[in-house]
């Protein structure tokens, strides 16, 4: 932008400020035409030639022009006649829409030379569209409290047209309720508002629909409908009632919780919200009110537990409240229905244990039943369990004793576990059972008893000092100290026997220990007694004996009787040398202190002089020999042998033996005893089996042990189990008793019972120890027969409120009395209670009268009570309160209530049936909640106890509000200002409206007010916090103010309207226009000053924002003309070259001088037509081109490639073959071209031998006028290919006779014989020819070389050869196919040649020979094995050569090319002659990769001429990688 401002002083730019008009312009003032819209298409609308003061061939001949400001043609201009015509059928509100009046601008341009006209068309408007209605149905909510006169508007029809032709009036269908009224808005639009009539009454209609009708001013009028929906919204001015006003209900007592009592049903005339009823517990007895009801459905549910005997009747005052506040109410009588629900209650007030077995006849307990159930349910039945030495006795109305029935013994059974059954006569029956355990004390009566008579210990010898070896128990069938028992010893029977240093005894437990260690070997066994005494007075003793068995231990090792081991000379055995087999040597004797199997021996032979000669019996410790002696054993032998007891650990000794060989022994020989006879066997199997019978026995024993123990146990068990006796639900057995009055006594008593009750009375909260009475003086006893008599003061309760001072006879209380917690709210509050005389057994009846005092203050049960109130109740209206609690009775308790002082209400105190007394709040006068929308009052409820007692409760007074006040806009009107570039959702401005209501009245929802269709898209407004937000962009140019009506309406219906002026400010959003009109798009080179366009700009902005400027690019070869206003002309500035620029791209720029500044670029592009002063132009001066021999016809062999600086025809190339400067040369015959594209083709085969390359020019002509040409020489090279077979020249092959070729038999190997001469037409490597040996009468004779042809022998003739030979040899080139041709070649052995004779070598006279098969063997030996060797050596070698090509073609270098030449290749000169003086060796390196088959000698060598191996020898060279010598 900055750098289009830099160039403004160019003389390229053109500002419009200081523009001027062209001297030629006809005159400033606009030609104006009018017409009426939807005129059809080719209207005339002027004769343009007429009014521009033309002739009418000269808006022809001027090139004359119409151009619009849209991109729309809207009229066409007739050049020949200059008639102005419609193109098109014009709508003005597509084109004007709101705008008058409807303009629209065009301008006529003439060239030659250029001048502008401006000239208006004003369409007029007709009646073409009827009114509109945005919605077909609108929904309007009026409340039934609008007030006649109240107005509602409604939205207005849109209507296109303007003008008369425009919306004039408002209609709506005949009704009792409504009429319309049609109003002005400021832009001169209608719209429409209902005005009410008559006031409304939900109830009787809750909704109306009318038909509102738009009509316009035009002729004929047209009209159009919508449907409005009004609903009128109700207001609370209806209280809900009941159905019924009382509701009796009756249920049982055991109903479950959450059990359906009953449901209530309210209705409410009103809708909505105040529609809605709420149920509740208005006046209940507080907390504990067991019902809890669904407050949606009116549904009653048990919430707690019901209890007959607590209450048996339930009023409740149920309230139904809707939205609004207003209320009704019912009562709820509830009756609870008595079941059998509690079982019978058991009390022992007194209870005597233990009791001493030997007393007479006493008395254990004494107890009372209750039953809380009435009828059946209450009557009662008890008894105990049969087989019991007790009894049960009846006293008076549901006391009893318990009494034994005859003396006890603690031993037979020390305690009893009585079950006290009560049952009540209800359906299904109760039962209560109560268990008591009575102990039976003892006395000494039983002596201690052993367990057993005797007992036998063990003890295991060696055993530690204080060892426990045993315990001796007693038991005492008394307890206690009776029961507690000492344990000592008895002196023994043997005098001897000093048993107080052996043995001790625990005299607590009867656990004896041992004093010292105990020797089996000394002492075995010994007796003893135990006594053992108990605590009783006088004691009582018993004793039992003890047999004590000392077990042995293997405390002492074998000892060897023989052979002595102690003696000086070492005991000798005599052996007689002719001894058997099994001959006894000697026993070895030997015993073992221990007893059992620790004393039981073997024996063992550890060491002998001879191992195998000599055996010990393991049982017997007989040493006999194994085998017969020999010459060869010791006379002398030394035996170790090993005696091992059995014990565990076991012990050892050992034996040493000399035995002494002797000859001629008289002892007779002693066969060895038979095996199965072997009495070590014997004894084995008897350990065996006595092993086995002790198992048996033992197991039996511990079996019959458990099984007795067990048999006890299950006994005892049992015996526990039958213990008690269960009473059957349907009869009493044993000793029963009736309580109910009627029943019969298995056996008659006699009691003193006194049956009138003696009432005294003290007051609650009295002190503990306070005095009730002088019992003694009541009952007319003495002071101390209460004392001596037992008596003891029995209630009816858990707790004991009474005590009694046996002493002096007073009654006192035990504890502090609540007649409150005792009674509750029962009148009077009356305690029974007994007196209990024993010796004789003689009860008294009496009752407490605890009377009230003033102790509790009333208390409401929420300390905070809340009232909601509609504003328009009436003066007189009732407001039931909820009822205080005083838990105190009579005049104590709650007699009024009082409210603090106010100017709406004050208080009444109602009386409930029962005589409780509950609050009625009546209201004074009219309540407005705008001026007090809350009031608290004190509620006092007062008592009448002295002093006086009050308790207090806040109670909150909600005015509820009903819907008297409309909104009310804070501001009306709102101004705001908002840039036309604010983006859509930008928000304007927040609007806010007051109402003085609160809740639903008084929420306020905002919205557009006779919005048109224009404000509705562009702007829109939040119906919560009013905030008006951009719906679209705004456009200053189109509009650029708007007034927004709108409107806040509350929840009853209710509204307020307001209006919103926002100003459109404007902004540089508008880029310049750039219009072309005339455009020539290509320009002559050689042409001067030249017109090239026509420009029209133009910026919708204002002020700044609208001045524009222009200019072009720079180094251009144009210049910017102003002409007329904002139009311009683009211009050459000089003659144009096509060739140095054959287009152009001028860039024209119109920049505004707003902020910031807005730039419109347009290019254009110019052309530069062309005409021919170009040559064509070869890319190359000359071509050199390839093709190989015997080509196919018509081979495309090249291109050749020429350009055209010019363009078009001029560019135009043909190509052409110019006539060859060699006339010998039949070109055309050879060579064509294709005039197009250059393209050249072989029209015949070629032939390297005949022609090997030619030359020829080729020219290029352009298609201009006059035409340019050039031309370009081409080289044509021809190809060699392998077409030729070599062709022998020695020997001739086409002869009659086949040369024939003398060979002496004298010849040395390497003779030549003769030597083949050959030459191939070819060139390169197809002319390079190798010689090879096919086929030859004697194989190994002759040879051939295979690079100069000559035939040599191999080896020395013999005798045995043949006189003929022939030869059959081929001479093959090296192209690709290879070529060949074959020799065949006859020699003829001959004598007598001038060769001197070579006898052949020594090695056919050989001697070896003489030794025929040995040596055919080892030959056939060696030669296999070199046969093997070689074979190895040709695969390794072949394997590392493959090895070495793999890795050389991996790594890129040079390789040999799958067709090398085989053998030792021949040079071939150029004349072809294939022959050589001399042989040479040269070094090659072959590339396989090259495209070239030939071979470049690289190093010559010396000429070999000491040959005289005939084999070839082919060496790797060093210098080249795959090269090869050849030789």
């Amino acid at each position: 932008m900055e750098t289009a401002l830099a160039k403004t002083s160019q003389p390229r730019q053109v500002v419009f400020l200081t523009m001027l008009l062209f001297l030629w312009v006809s005159g400033s003032e606009a030609i104006k035409y009018s017409m009426p819209e939807e005129t059809e298409s080719g209207y005339l609308v002027a004769n343009l030639a007429k009014d521009l003061g033309v002739r009418v061939g000269e808006l022809a001949a001027r090139g004359a022009q119409i151009h619009h400001r849209g991109n729309k043609d809207l009229l066409q201009l007739d050049v020949e006649t200059g008639n102005l015509f419609l193109k098109e059928k014009l709508d003005r509100e597509v084109l004007c829409g709101a705008a008058e009046p409807c303009v629209l601008y065009f301008q006529i341009i003439l060239k030659n030379p250029v001048q502008f006209f401006q000239t208006e068309l004003q369409l007029t408007d007709i009646n073409d569209h009827s009114p509109e209605f945005l919605d077909t149905e609108m929904l309007l909510t009026i409340p039934e409290s609008a007030q006649p006169g109240a107005m509602f508007p409604l939205k207005a029809a849109q209507d296109s047209d303007i003008g008369s032709n425009a919306v004039q009036n408002y209609t709506v269908s005949p009704n009792l309720h409504f009429h319309v009224v049609t109003h002005s808005r400021s832009d001169g639009r209608k719209y429409p508002e209902l005005v009410l009539d008559r006031a409304l009454d939900r109830e009787e209609q809750p909704e109306l629909t009318l038909i509102l009708t738009a009509l316009d001013g035009g002729t004929p009028r047209r009209s159009g409908m919508t449907m409005v929906h009004i609903e009128i919204v109700d207001i609370n001015d209806n209280a809900p009632q009941f159905v019924q006003s009382l509701y009796e209900v009756q249920v049982p007592e055991n109903i479950p919780l959450d059990a359906l009592l009953v449901t209530v049903f309210a209705r409410d005339l009103d809708a909505g919200i105040y529609g809605n009823i709420a149920y509740s517990v208005f006046q209940g007895d507080g907390d504990s009110q067991p019902f809890v009801i669904d407050e949606i459905t009116g549904e009653i549910r048990l919430s707690k537990k019901l209890d007959f005997e607590v209450t048996p009747f339930y009023t409740m005052e149920i309230a139904a409240t809707d939205g609004g506040g207003l209320s009704g109410k019912c009562t709820v009588a509830v009756q609870v229905l008595d079941v059998n629900d509690h079982a019978p209650e058991l009390t022992i007030s007194t209870l005597s244990s233990p009791i001493p077995e030997n007393s007479p006849e006493s008395v254990v307990a004494v107890f009372g039943v209750f039953d809380p159930d009435s009828g059946d349910n209450g009557r009662m039945v008890c008894s105990i369990q049969n087989e019991l030495p007790f009894l049960l006795k009846s006293t008076f109305e549901n006391y009893y004793t318990l009494a034994t029935e005859r003396p006890l013994d603690r031993e037979s059974k020390a305690e009893y576990n009585i079950t006290i059954t009560v049952s009540d006569m209800g359906t299904p029956r109760l039962t209560t059972q109560h268990t008591i355990t009575v102990q039976v004390s003892d006395i000494n009566d039983n002596a201690p008893v052993f367990t057993q008579t005797s007992y036998t210990l063990f003890v295991r010898e060696n055993n530690s000092p204080g060892l426990h070896i045993g315990t001796i128990s007693a038991t005492d069938s008394d307890s206690g100290s009776n029961a507690h028992i000492t344990y000592s010893l008895l002196p023994p029977q043997d005098p001897r026997l000093a048993l107080a240093s052996l043995i001790s005894i625990n005299a607590d437990n009867g656990q004896l220990f041992a004093l010292r260690a105990l020797d089996y070997e000394t002492l075995q066994a010994f007796e003893f007694h135990v006594g053992v005494t108990d605590g009783g007075s006088p004691a009582l003793s018993s004793q039992a004996l003890v047999h004590l068995v000392v077990l042995d231990d293997n405390d002492n090792a074998p000892f060897v009787l023989y052979p002595m081991q102690n003696a000086s000379a070492p005991c000798t055995e005599l052996l007689p040398r002719a001894a058997e087999p099994g001959y006894l040597v000697t026993k070895v004797v030997a015993v073992d202190s221990d007893s059992g199997q620790n004393a039981w021996l073997s024996f063992q032979l550890l060491k002998a002089t001879e191992p195998g000669l000599f055996s010990v019996w393991a049982h017997n410790g007989e040493v006999r020999t194994t085998r017969l002696l020999s010459e060869r054993d010791v006379p002398k032998h030394r035996l170790l042998l090993l005696v091992k007891d059995n014990g565990d650990p076991p012990r050892s000794a050992s034996v040493t033996l000399q035995v002494l060989l002797v000859d001629g022994f008289s002892q007779p020989y002693l066969p060895l005893p038979e095996v199965a006879l072997d009495p070590t066997r014997d004894e084995d199997n008897l350990t065996l089996y006595l092993v086995i019978a002790l198992a048996s026995v033992s197991s039996l024993f511990l079996l019959s042990v458990l099984l007795f123990v067990g048999v006890r146990l299950c006994r005892r068990a049992r015996a526990a189990s039958l213990g008690g006796c269960s009473v059957p639900e349907g009869h009493f057995p044993g000793h029963l008793v009736d309580v109910s009055g009627m029943g019969t006594l298995s056996q008659s008593y006699q009691y003193e019972v006194l049956m009138v009750p003696t009432r005294y009375s003290v007051l609650e909260e009295s002190e503990s120890g306070s005095f009730v009475a002088h019992l003694a003086k009541d009952l007319g006893l003495g002071s101390g027969e209460l004392a001596a008599r037992s008596a003891w003061v029995v209630s009816d309760y858990d707790r004991q409120q009474l005590m009694l001072d046996p002493e002096t006879g007073d009654l006192l209380l035990r504890e502090r009395l609540d007649r409150e917690e005792l009674c509750g709210s029962v009148d009077p509050c009356v305690l029974p209670f007994q007196v209990f005389l024993e010796r004789p057994v003689q009860f008294f009846q009496g009752e407490l009268l605890v009377q009230d005092i003033n102790d509790n203050s009333p208390e409401f049960p929420d300390k905070e009570l809340l009232l909601k109130i509609p504003e328009n109740s009436q003066p007189g209206t009732l407001l039931p309160l909820n009822l205080a609690q005083d838990l105190d009775v009579g005049s104590n308790g709650l007699q009024q209530y009082t409210i603090s002082p106010n100017s709406y209400f004050h208080v009444l105190t109602q009386n409930y049936s029962e005589g409780k007394k509950y609050p009625e709040l009546v209201q004074d006068r009219a309540l407005d909640r705008e001026e007090q929308a809350e009031l608290s009052l004190t509620l006092t409820a007062l008592d009448g106890g002295s002093p006086q007692r009050s308790g207090t409760a806040l109670v909150r007074i909600l005015i509820m509000d009903i819907n008297d006040n409309a909104p009310e806009f804070v501001n009306s009107p709102y101004e705001v200002q908002i840039l036309e570039s604010s983006p859509p959702d930008s928000p304007i401005l927040t609007v806010l409206a007051r109402d003085a209501d609160a809740g639903n009245f008084g929420r306020v929802s905002y919205g557009l007010l006779q919005a048109s269709d224009e404000i509705q898209k562009t702007f829109s407004i939040n119906e919560v916090t009013g905030e008006i937000r951009l719906k679209k962009e705004l456009d200053f140019e189109k509009i650029k103010s708007y007034r927004v009506e709108i409107e806040a309406t509350d929840g009853g219906g209710l509204s307020g309207k307001g209006a919103v002026v926002i100003e459109v400010v404007d902004v540089n959003d508008n880029a310049p226009e750039l219009t072309i009109s005339s455009l020539t798009s290509s320009v002559p080179e050689n042409a001067p000053e030249t017109v090239v366009a026509i420009i029209l700009v133009r910026d919708r902005d204002s002020g700044e924002n609208g001045k524009m400027i222009c200019c072009i690019s720079d180094h251009v070869p144009f210049i910017l003309k102003s002409s007329y206003k904002n139009f311009y002309t683009l211009v050459t500035e000089s003659p144009l070259d096509r060739e140095s620029r054959a287009e152009y791209n001028i860039t024209i720029t119109v920049s505004d001088l707003g902020t910031p500044r807005l730039t419109t670029q347009h290019t254009i592009t110019v052309q530069v037509s062309d005409i021919n002063d170009n040559a064509p132009a070869f890319t190359q001066l000359s071509y050199t081109m390839f093709v190989r021999e015997n080509n196919s016809p018509a081979l495309h062999i090249g291109t050749i490639s020429a350009t055209d600086s010019d363009s078009g025809s001029n560019a135009h190339i043909t190509y052409s073959l110019l006539p060859p400067q060699d006339p010998q040369l039949a070109l055309a015959s050879l060579v064509s071209i294709n005039a197009d594209n250059g393209q050249l083709f072989a029209l015949r085969a070629l032939d390297y031998e005949a022609l090997q390359g030619f030359e020829f020019h080729v020219g290029a002509k352009d298609g201009g006028s006059p035409a340019l040409s050039s031309q370009a020489l081409v080289r044509l090279v021809v190809l060699d290919d392998n077409d030729n077979s070599p062709f022998v020249l020695y020997p001739l092959q086409n002869t009659s006779a086949p040369c024939t070729e003398l060979l002496p038999r004298a010849a040395e190997p390497g003779y030549l014989v003769t030597k083949v001469v050959a030459v191939d037409r070819d060139s390169g490597q197809n002319a390079w020819l190798s010689f090879q040996l096919l086929k030859a009468t004697e194989p190994g004779l002759f040879s051939v070389w295979a690079h100069n042809g000559e035939v040599r022998t191999t080896r020395l003739l013999s005798e045995r050869d043949a006189l003929k030979h022939k030869l059959l040899l081929v001479v093959k080139d090296n192209g690709e196919p290879p070529r060949s041709a074959s020799i065949t070649l006859h020699v003829v052995l001959v004598d007598g040649f001038s060769q001197p004779y070579l006898p052949l070598p020594e090695v056919a006279h050989d001697p070896a020979q003489d030794d025929g098969d040995l040596l055919t063997l080892y030959l056939v030996i060696a030669l296999a094995s070199v046969s093997s060797l070689f074979l190895l050596s040709v695969l390794l070698f072949v394997g590392v050569r493959l090895c070495r090509r793999v890795k050389a073609t991996s790594l890129g270098s040079c390789s040999v090319p799958e067709s090398h030449f085989p053998g030792h290749l021949v040079g071939v000169s150029e004349t072809g002659t294939g022959t050589l003086s001399q042989s040479y060796q040269y070094e090659v390196c072959l590339t396989g990769d090259s495209g070239i088959g030939e071979f470049q000698f690289l190093k010559p060598m010396v000429p070999n001429l000491m040959v005289q191996d005939p084999e070839r020898e082919v060496k790797e060279s060093p210098h080249c990688r795959d090269s090869f010598v050849f030789s």
